[in-house]
């Protein structure tokens, strides 16, 4: 992978019009990047769409080869289930993602075991898979570091892997952002993002942040115009979807109803939701955790009765209308980039 021809945008594949949207703006516009999550898109099944790992990628590959993909936050802890990861990263490796995120930092608590797990992670993937590039590094809600720390962990990564360094692609970096609900509630610093952007430029690393979901125009725009080379947005794109469609069936109150209830079952909004008391907030509920249902056998009959014309087609419309917007944010920052 040219490091002069990565997307600037990753998005998770929230849903199957979501993908659908990445497919056809990646054909009509530039290629984007997608990061399924190990509880997304997995070997044994997931959340989306019910796709399993060489199914999605296979799908993908038919429709086009432009589209990088990259597994989000491989390793230990990160699936479904408690687990090390590696039947994962072996069925990654087989079916041909471009990059794997190495993020072994839920299972540690201090830099040093963190670098000696990516390392180990690293070695263990090429093994599988030669031809496999690297994201590096975790955000900030999983375990925060400073500019000083992510310098020490790259440049102890880079040279425990040095035969293998020129395959690692990305550095993650942390600038403040957080998600809580249907908002990004982090404090973004920008002198945080140059000092990160630096660190990755020394290195020769692209910079790229997580969690750049809920952001304006204008923040997305400052991003890239302070260095930054890429950002992960995936849940405000399961939100989007999830608000359109409560919108369609704003004139039949009992499919709402109905949603709520399979959303509340799933549990899925205990991950979102601070205050227990929120989860009697019907529309809160279903905008922030309606995506993970939308693959349920239940909803899929409520998605039917709604009986609206070329309803996919509507929100793959909705969704190609946010992205080139976001695209456009990013471009704008791009061509007022500092010397950083």
């Amino acid at each position: 992978m040219n490091k002069e021809k990565k997307p600037r945008l990753f998005l998770g594949p929230m849903s199957a019009n979501l993908v659908q949207s990445v497919i056809d703006i990646s054909d009509e516009y530039e290629p984007i990047g997608l990061i399924p999550s190990r509880r997304q898109i997995e070997w044994d099944g997931g959340y989306v769409n019910n796709w399993k790992t060489k199914e999605f990628v296979d799908l993908l590959r038919n429709h086009n080869k432009t589209i990088t993909l990259q597994r989000d936050h491989g390793g230990p802890m990160q699936g479904a289930q408690p687990d090390d990861g590696l039947i994962s990263f072996q069925n990654d490796c087989a079916s041909g993602f471009d990059i794997i995120h190495v993020d072994p930092w839920k299972t540690v608590d201090n830099i040093e075991d963190a670098t000696s797990k990516t390392i180990e992670g690293i070695r263990l993937i090429n093994s599988f898979n030669d031809a496999v590039l690297y994201e590096i590094g975790t955000e900030q809600a999983i375990f925060p570091y400073s500019a000083e720390e992510m310098d020490y962990f790259a440049s102890k990564v880079l040279e425990g892997v040095k035969h293998l360094s020129d395959k690692i692609i990305y550095l993650v970096v942390q600038t403040g952002t957080k998600i809580s609900s249907n908002k990004n509630t982090g404090n973004y610093s920008p002198r945080k993002m140059i000092e990160m952007v630096k660190v990755c430029n020394k290195k020769g690393l692209l910079s790229k942040e997580h969690n750049g979901d809920y952001l304006s125009d204008f923040e997305i725009t400052d991003r890239f115009k302070n260095g930054l080379d890429s950002i992960n947005i995936a849940p405000e794109m399961g939100y989007n979807e999830s608000v359109l469609l409560m919108k369609l069936m704003a004139n039949k109150p009992k499919l709402i109803d109905e949603w709520y209830k399979i959303c509340i079952k799933s549990e899925k909004w205990k991950k979102w939701v601070a205050d227990e008391r929120e989860a009697e907030d019907v529309t809160k509920i279903i905008s922030i955790t309606g995506h993970y249902t939308f693959s349920h056998p239940d909803f899929q009959k409520i998605k039917k009765a709604l009986n609206v014309d070329n309803v996919d087609a509507k929100i793959i419309s909705h969704h190609k209308n946010k992205i080139l917007k976001i695209l456009k944010n990013i471009n704008a920052g791009v061509s007022k980039i500092k010397n950083v």
